[in-house]
């Protein structure tokens, strides 16, 4: 992991340019045409990351700051979409399976990983879909300008 003193111009432009601006240019495009969703019937989710919160403990101080303006951009987006009754959530994994992890995270690191989550293991990709899919249904019509932590806990410690 880079330290913010070892961390380029070009990196940081890349990962604001995807994580922050990539939402934003799909916020911002989702607003133009928000008249012509019904009302009620709109859902935005957003992922964030349970590194928001963490604050480059263990990732980039920069990938930090980027998921922590994706919570910034959601309780924003969910004060103008929620005239139409649209609401803007984001989910925010903790240690998920994925090939970002591993691209950090060796599988012999596991057993380490595992112990650091109350629940005692690594989240899975269906984890966060089952999430993301509780936040598009009507099930969670009345939660907007929310994160859902969806970690095992990883917060508690």
């Amino acid at each position: 992991m880079l330290g913010m003193a070892d961390t380029s111009s070009d990196v940081i432009r890349r990962v604001m340019d995807i994580n922050v601006l990539g939402a934003l240019w799909l916020s911002r495009e989702y607003s133009l045409r928000a008249d012509r969703v019904e009302r009620g019937d709109g859902r935005v989710v957003l992922l964030s990351s349970s590194a928001a919160r963490l604050g480059g403990m263990r990732s980039a101080v920069v990938y930090s700051t980027s998921k922590g303006a994706i919570q910034s951009l959601v309780k924003g987006l969910a004060r103008e979409l929620a005239p139409r009754a649209i609401t803007v959530n984001c989910v925010a994994p903790g240690l998920v399976d994925t090939p970002m992890l591993r691209a950090g995270l060796d599988p012999t690191q596991d057993e380490e990983a595992n112990k650091a989550v109350p629940l005692g293991r690594i989240g899975t990709a269906d984890e966060m879909a089952n999430a993301i899919a509780w936040l598009v249904s009507d099930q969670a019509a009345y939660m907007t300008g929310a994160t859902l932590d969806v970690n095992g806990g990883y917060h508690m410690l």
